[in-house]
């Protein structure tokens, strides 16, 4: 069991877990804890009917539990629960059948953009917003906020990816702001920077090691297009009818992926 509990990925499940669980204390309901029962039961054993079709041997699925928690954050009790189902089941589906030698995209992100296009349902970002509102109040629990930090970028080693990605969407945003004119005050800087969204995005799913580089100079470019593109892309998904339930930020990292598939 200690051995489980060492790995990374477990690792970043119970800090995502700890997210959810401070969601749900704060502002319970029966909806938000169906969905931290339903949706990782479905993810496991999603990861395992494809396993198994693929004739691999049986394994523990930390891998489906932390892309579940993942999806869960970003749906929230508004969001119906056929979407989160949906986009975990898809998720798994890309971790175990596209993956040419190698995993290709980020599982939570395929699952949730192809949802998002399907169904027509943004992602909600609920679970990292909600932390920052209830921060307000009381300030220490943005800490939570940050606990994947230790294993993404200490465990991990992906902290350029972190560093890289968090500031070229900062600096990508301000270009844009004064390319278009917007007035940049010292408000609108501090939101950027406390950004649940951004924080959660660059902490827990741009980092994630089997879809990302690992070298540092592969990491500093992966990390400079996602958050560059993330910025310049919203200013035309969001003019598109028919794109318009893509988040930018989610459809950066799958692009960043196939791009970055054969250069780690």
């Amino acid at each position: 069991m200690k051995d489980y509990i060492r790995i990374p990925k477990v690792q970043l499940t119970i800090c995502l877990l700890l997210i959810y669980l401070t969601n749900l204390f704060f502002n319970f309901s029966l909806q938000t804890l169906l969905l931290i029962i339903i949706v990782p039961i479905v993810g496991m054993v999603s990861d395992l009917i494809f396993t198994k079709l693929k004739k691999k041997k049986f394994f523990i699925p930390s891998a489906a539990m932390t892309t579940s928690m993942i999806v869960v954050l970003l749906t929230g009790p508004q969001t119906p629960i056929y979407f989160p189902i949906f986009a975990v089941i898809l998720a798994m589906a890309s971790k175990v059948f596209i993956r040419p030698g190698r995993h290709i995209f980020n599982p939570a992100s395929f699952g949730l953009i192809i949802s998002s296009f399907l169904l027509a349902i943004p992602v909600a970002w609920w679970g990292p917003g909600n932390i920052v509102a209830l921060s307000g109040k009381l300030p220490p629990l943005f800490l939570i906020l940050l606990l994947p930090l230790l294993i993404s970028g200490l465990r991990m080693k992906r902290y350029y990816t972190i560093l890289v990605t968090f500031v070229s969407f900062i600096l990508s945003s301000l270009l844009l702001f004064t390319v278009t004119k917007t007035p940049i005050s010292q408000e609108l800087i501090v939101n950027l920077l406390t950004d649940p969204t951004l924080i959660f995005f660059a902490l827990v799913m741009a980092p994630e090691p089997m879809t990302t580089p690992y070298s540092v100079k592969n990491q500093i470019l992966f990390g400079l297009f996602v958050g560059m593109f993330a910025v310049f892309s919203s200013r035309f998904i969001y003019e598109i009818s028919f794109l318009k339930t893509l988040d930018p930020l989610v459809l950066s990292l799958l692009i960043g992926n196939v791009i970055f598939f054969r250069r780690k």
